[in-house]
């Protein structure tokens, strides 16, 4: 899939095994191993609108936030939340990997906490 940068700004995409690549305004084709950071990272599909991508960028960030909150919570290991009962940020961004801020955070466990109370099961 080609790839492009929303802004003249080449974007700089990092794996944590060490490989990197520049995504600049001009559409290039993408390997595969780059392509969940890149998008997240807001990067346009051929054709794609920046005000696209930004919608889909929050969708995927707030999925993945919510994701790594519901394995703390299968989890069994009590520092992964605050006193008052929120995971903490700093775990929360270690498991998703990327910086979690607390609006973050916070709409993604009102989310859960919204899914479970609509749950008659839960």
């Amino acid at each position: 899939m080609k790839l492009r940068s929303p802004t003249d700004t080449p974007v700089h995409v990092s794996l944590t095994s060490g490989h990197t690549m520049l995504i600049g305004p001009e559409p290039i084709e993408v390997e595969n191993r780059f392509m969940r950071k890149a998008l997240i990272l807001v990067c346009l599909r051929e054709g794609e609108q920046p005000e696209q991508a930004e919608a889909r960028a929050e969708k995927t960030k707030h999925d993945l936030i919510v994701a790594g909150i519901q394995l703390m919570m299968a989890g069994d290991e009590p520092a992964d939340f605050n006193n008052d009962g929120t995971p903490d940020l700093r775990r929360l961004s270690k498991r998703v990997g990327f910086d979690v801020s607390r609006d973050e955070r916070d709409a993604a466990w009102k989310s859960i906490a919204d899914d479970q109370s609509d749950d008659p099961d839960a």
